[in-house]
């Protein structure tokens, strides 16, 4: 684990920002505390967020859990514990995500329907 923190922490400073900090402030003003040493499950969450499948109606499905041993290959996650602590708040927050997905869709949904009544 403290090697994929360091990587993440270098490359943040190839990247010209400040490693603590994954999202800059001004994008997200009402975001909450995300502590330092939890960032590195946020960035692998954000990592995986991209790999997983459209829905039929077109939501958004879950991460596989395909994607995220891979994931764990490629960042040398071997630990079992590791993994599936790590596991457990990708699941966290993946359905969080698709939550708030589902939920701005119906908003757009429902702003389309009174935009085509009036």
């Amino acid at each position: 684990m403290e090697k994929l923190q360091e990587e993440e922490d270098e490359r943040a400073e190839r990247e010209g920002r400040d490693p603590k900090q994954i999202i800059p402030e001004d994008d997200i003003s009402d975001a909450p505390t995300l502590y330092p040493e939890l960032q590195w499950v946020f960035e692998a969450f954000n990592n995986l967020t991209g790999s997983r499948p459209l829905g039929a109606m077109g939501g958004v499905g879950s991460i596989p859990l395909a994607e995220f041993y891979a994931y764990c290959k490629l960042y040398y996650i071997e630990s079992i514990e590791e993994r599936r602590w790590l596991w457990e708040r990708i699941k966290i927050l993946d359905s969080t995500f698709i939550s708030h997905y589902n939920e701005e869709s119906k908003k757009k949904s429902q702003e389309m329907k009174n935009k085509k009544k009036r």
